[in-house]
């Protein structure tokens, strides 16, 4: 519709569709088109073009893909190791531990029902202190480190632990050299270190290398262990001046006294998961649960997402994909979160039931419904349901308009009257037995006939070809040719079962003059004719389907 200006100018109107094209228009004339293949809007960064590329590459259906984000990385690194984690402890929890339980670093060392309990003496009885020696080093220097089953458990939790060659090989793989040689430290693997740093670089430049990190390797070499040590002097120098965080805290921790890593665990700018299990290694219990419970309170305010390393799926954890969402607007992975956090009484939440149905309503605007059938099927595997989900489409009586499939007059379509389900009419082929082996040839409800096919004219429910009576056997071979509806055959251990329908035998229509018949029929007649059989009906049928 055009609308003009007090200048007499026509008024171009701006249209966004759902798949997040931008177009300017006036009226029937085109100005502009912006999509996502366009450059500038690229630089956008709209959440929906992502969250839409993300889904044609099956992010959240296959745990191997995982976008190039940080904090998406160690979300999805967490659900992996939470879901490790809830296997191997199933048989150790009670009755009601759900097997995909998706736990946190609270629920590990504080337990699900102490997440704000402020006694300071929680965990302080499982925790021991252990004076470690550098593995491959000769220095008689022990650092104290705090283990307990919990703080394993959180380790493993975080990837490090039993983890620690394969985190360090992965590191290695994506050029992360300088986290690769700060984890293998803190691990008290020196030599370890130094390779990671000499592989660093020796590295491309575009591959992440970097030429200085061997005047780091050699400065690392030096270290000797000794508090009062020039070496340790001129570290504690020079840690400030270095830009790159994993460096820093490389330093920081050789140059620091034992329990002061303050400046680690509060640099932002390094990993959560990291930070998480080096309080877990090195922090005592009452400084771990003050340094837990602020990072999750500031995790929690600020919707960081691979927040829910600290909370798991909880009542905290949905608080935290509240935050996330309104910040971010990406429900994919939140509802992806819920999906793999099933069968969780939490997932029954409605905010997590609204985030996962307007996921599946935009993967249904973008037309990705094959996406959104494969999330559907997952989500309905992993909750389980006693009874299958009631079918969306039926046929329904020309006369009545009531469904004429025996299977919906028992559900909430149709209710059942309280009188038996007897044969009171020789000419219907029903009798008394369960929905599914039933076949009608009229209503069941007002008694009136069913369509018939309009190349046949055998009513609706009568299956086509000479063959298709229950048991029928062939005279000539002796054989059973009971192929057709209703038909049983048997598996090879004799146990007979039930062969579904042919094709060829349903009933197929137009949607345009709703005349039809069975479709091995209505394709022979397509084969030779384009009009529609019935006659005085002009509808070319097959032409409106190729189109």
């Amino acid at each position: 519709m055009n609308h003009l200006t007090n200048k007499g100018e026509p008024k171009v109107t701006l249209n966004w569709s759902p798949s997040s094209e931008i177009i300017w228009t006036n009226g029937e004339k085109f100005f502009q088109c912006l999509d996502s293949r366009d450059n500038y809007y690229k630089s956008i960064e709209d959440v929906s073009v992502k969250m839409r590329e993300r889904a044609k590459q099956n992010y959240g259906l296959d745990l191997n893909c995982v976008p190039d984000d940080p904090k998406l990385r160690s979300l999805w690194n967490w659900i992996s190791a939470a879901k490790k984690y809830s296997e191997e402890n199933a048989s150790e929890h009670s009755e009601h531990w759900q097997l995909n339980k998706l736990v946190g670093i609270n629920g590990i060392l504080f337990g699900s029902n102490n997440l704000n309990n402020s006694d300071d003496t929680i965990i302080s009885r499982k925790s021991d202190v252990n004076y470690a020696k550098w593995i491959d080093l000769s220095i008689n220097v022990k650092v104290p480190m705090y283990i307990s089953e919990e703080r394993r458990s959180c380790l493993d939790l975080c990837g490090w632990g039993s983890n620690i060659d394969a985190l360090i090989a992965t590191l290695l793989s994506r050029n992360e050299f300088i986290r690769a040689a700060a984890i293998a430290l803190f691990n008290l693997r020196m030599r370890k270190a130094i390779k990671c740093l000499k592989e660093g670089a020796n590295a491309s430049i575009d591959a992440g290398g970097d030429p200085n990190l061997s005047s780091i390797a050699m400065a690392l070499s030096g270290y000797t262990g000794e508090r009062n040590s020039l070496w340790r002097e001129v570290c504690t120098s020079l840690r400030y001046d270095m830009k790159k965080p994993y460096l820093r805290a490389i330093f920081t921790f050789l140059a620091s006294d034992p329990d002061q890593y303050e400046e680690i665990l509060k640099d932002k700018s390094l990993e959560l998961a990291d930070r998480v299990a080096f309080a877990c290694a090195y922090l005592p219990d009452k400084e771990l649960k003050g340094f837990i419970d602020s990072s999750t309170s500031s995790l929690i305010e600020n919707g960081s997402i691979d927040g829910l390393l600290l909370t798991g799926v909880s009542n905290e954890g949905l608080d935290l994909l509240q935050r996330y969402v309104e910040a971010t607007s990406d429900i994919q992975s939140v509802s992806f979160v819920i999906l793999h956090a099933l069968p969780d009484p939490l997932c029954k939440d409605p905010r997590a039931l609204l985030w996962v149905e307007n996921y599946r309503n935009i993967l249904d605007c973008w037309r990705l419904w094959q996406k959104r059938a494969l999330f559907d099927n997952l989500w309905y595997e992993k909750v389980k349901y006693r009874e299958t989900p009631e079918p969306q489409l039926f046929v329904t009586c020309n006369f009545c308009g009531k469904s004429i499939s025996p299977a919906h007059r028992t559900s909430s379509f149709d209710r059942p009257s309280k009188q038996p389900n007897l044969d009171l009419h020789p000419n219907r082929k029903i009798s008394i037995s369960t929905p599914q082996d039933v076949r009608i040839q009229s209503c069941p409800n007002c008694r009136k006939p069913l369509p018939r096919c309009c190349i046949c004219l055998a009513q609706f429910g009568t299956p086509v070809g000479s063959t298709w009576r229950k048991d029928e056997t062939n005279p000539v071979s002796g054989t059973n040719n009971s192929l057709a509806p209703g038909s049983r055959i048997a598996d090879d251990d004799g146990t007979p079962k039930k062969k579904m329908s042919p094709l060829s035998t349903w009933f197929s229509w137009c949607q345009t003059c709703r005349h039809g018949g069975h479709a091995k029929h209505i394709l022979d007649w397509f084969s030779e004719n384009s009009e529609c059989p019935v006659s005085g009906c002009s509808c070319r049928c097959i032409l409106l389907d190729n189109n």
